[in-house]
């Protein structure tokens, strides 16, 4: 095993949150249920898209669903305590693609894609940063460097762009800001759409002498269906 992983009770501001309201499962809505219960949790699919033989991305599951409502009600709701419960299902999916055992990933660093400046403004905090600061935390064999990629200029967003529009709208777009031969890469998103940041940031990580990087998402688009990458489901 390349690390180990971290037994803790619930977080405290979890805790707190119990005398502020009812939590109920993203899912299903059942009460008094944080993040996913069992029965939402089982029907997540745990998915490797393979852009290549260099770079993969492993994501939880779909854009769907459960998955789908716990995303949106810590991003647009502001409810960034489901980070917690959206790690475990990545690391799920992290452990069944070997990334915590393979002593290949042993050590490897964890960077979250970074926010455009004038979004992350506006909301207050970054969802891939937090997921990347709670994989570092529930999983001991990581190393959380959020500073370590960062955008060289601002980005239109990518919600309206075609496909081929989001390519080149990312095109030359991240920069490393120290070498890292040799070293291992974790990229840490939330959603993947296309495909075209993660690419593009993991061929800047490949530029400034990473051995080998991979990413991890909360969940993956349906619009990856008709992309052409490979797509398998991840069981144990």
């Amino acid at each position: 095993m390349g690390g180990s992983f971290a037994v803790k009770e619930r977080p405290w501001w979890e805790r707190w949150l119990d005398y502020l309201y009812v939590p109920s499962c993203p899912g299903c809505g059942l009460v008094g249920q944080y993040g996913l219960c069992a029965e939402c949790a089982g029907e997540i699919k745990p998915l490797k898209i393979s852009f290549g033989a260099s770079f993969a991305v492993y994501a939880a599951g779909w854009y769907s669903g459960a998955l789908k409502n716990a995303l949106l009600r810590c991003k647009k709701a502001e409810q960034t305590y489901l980070t917690y419960d959206l790690v475990r299902h990545m690391l799920s999916v992290a452990v069944y693609g070997g990334l915590c055992s393979e002593p290949d990933w042993k050590g490897s660093i964890c960077v979250p894609i970074p926010p455009d400046p004038k979004r992350y403004r506006k909301r207050g905090f970054h969802c891939p940063d937090l997921l990347a600061r709670e994989l570092c935390r529930q999983f001991l064999g990581w190393h959380y460097q959020p500073k370590l990629l960062q955008l060289t200029r601002s980005l239109k967003s990518q919600k309206l762009l075609s496909r081929y529009e989001r390519f080149l709208n990312v095109q030359g777009a991240y920069q490393v800001v120290r070498e890292i031969r040799g070293e291992s890469i974790l990229l840490i998103d939330d959603v993947i759409t296309t495909g075209a940041t993660l690419i593009e940031a993991a061929r800047a990580m490949f530029r400034a002498g990473a051995v080998r990087v991979a990413a991890l998402t909360a969940v993956a688009s349906a619009h990856l269906e008709r992309s052409g990458f490979t797509i398998e489901e991840i069981t144990n």
